[in-house]
């Protein structure tokens, strides 16, 4: 999903003979935007979720937000697979987690 904003695709289609540092230097640029604007968005929502006496509301408004707008801008294949991915990727933080307060407990 992220490569779609980013526009991977577009890049890789660059010829090794146009691959020049400016090219490169603009995709690191549109990559560390994106990650700067979604941490802040991340931030935002957390906050708003521990001053709110009900978190899961802004969880809720997020949620249904992130969905209508990823549906619409890129069909619901893609929306269904950055959830699940999302989804996958909690899921295993988890599961490590887990195992390391298992190693920290056994010691």
């Amino acid at each position: 999903m992220m490569s779609n904003i980013v526009r991977l695709k577009k890049r890789g289609q660059i010829s090794p003979a146009d691959c020049n540092s400016d090219n490169l230097s603009d995709i690191f640029t549109e990559t560390h935007n994106l990650e700067v604007l979604s941490a802040k968005i991340d931030h935002l929502l957390s906050d708003m979720s521990n001053v709110e006496p009900i978190p899961q509301a802004v969880a809720l408004a997020a949620g249904r937000y992130a969905a209508m707008q990823l549906f619409q801008l890129h069909g619901r294949a893609h929306a269904m697979s950055f959830f699940d991915d999302c989804i996958t990727t909690a899921e295993i933080c988890q599961d490590i987690m887990n195992e390391m307060g298992e190693e920290y407990r056994s010691n």
